[in-house]
């Protein structure tokens, strides 16, 4: 109930949550009973995501409710100083939001990147993580096409809203955004509160 309550208040979850429900939804059966992945395993959860900030405020929309999970975030943003998302194959930490059975905390509230990070090979992703190097895990095709898709209908939402489609690296959002007051309501009058965030790449264009 709490949670829920947290979603009819926040404009950001609604959003996030309505696209993300459309992304599942648009997902041929066929193409999710191919998936090895399964609750608990977590191989994949030791690389940088990236998250707008609505999908930062959804986020934080959970983790408030687990004070755990908020201190692993601001400790994981501590370690990682210095270090540059964007680099290729670049060493990361285990995600701060698994819990104690490696499996994901907030699953419900899960950014896009997440959603739709999937493998057809649970040996694909232990030979590709946590260790840095060459990483190879096959997934449907139709997993990348529509991932991009909803990740741009997410974009144009916001854009036609006026707010700001840019992306940030996970831990350092989502640490902002638990340790600024009023945050959500802030961003949507106009004021940036990512300012001193260093952005991720826009997506691309096409």
């Amino acid at each position: 109930l709490m949670a829920e309550r947290q979603v009819s208040g926040s404009p950001s979850a609604r959003l996030v949550r309505h696209v993300a429900g459309l992304f599942e939804s648009s997902v041929p059966a066929a193409a999710q009973a191919g998936l090895a992945c399964r609750s608990g395993c977590a191989f994949c959860c030791h690389q940088p995501v990236k998250v707008n900030a609505a999908e930062a405020f959804f986020l934080a929309g959970q983790v408030r409710e687990r004070p755990d999970r908020a201190a692993a975030v601001r400790e994981a943003v501590a370690q990682l100083a210095g270090r540059d998302a964007e680099l290729p194959r670049t060493a990361w930490l285990r995600c701060p939001l698994l819990d104690e059975a490696d499996a994901c905390s907030v699953h419900s509230a899960r950014p896009l990147s997440c959603h739709g990070y999937v493998s057809l090979d649970v040996e694909d992703c232990k030979k590709s993580y946590p260790q840095t190097g060459a990483w190879s895990v096959r997934e449907p095709a139709i997993y990348g096409d529509l991932r991009n898709s909803w990740r741009l209908i997410l974009q144009a939402a916001l854009r036609l809203n006026g707010l700001s489609d840019t992306n940030y690296e996970l831990n350092g959002a989502l640490a902002l955004v638990l340790d600024t007051e009023e945050g959500e309501k802030r961003w949507l009058r106009g004021e940036n509160i990512f300012a001193g965030l260093k952005p991720l790449a826009p997506n691309k264009p096409e």
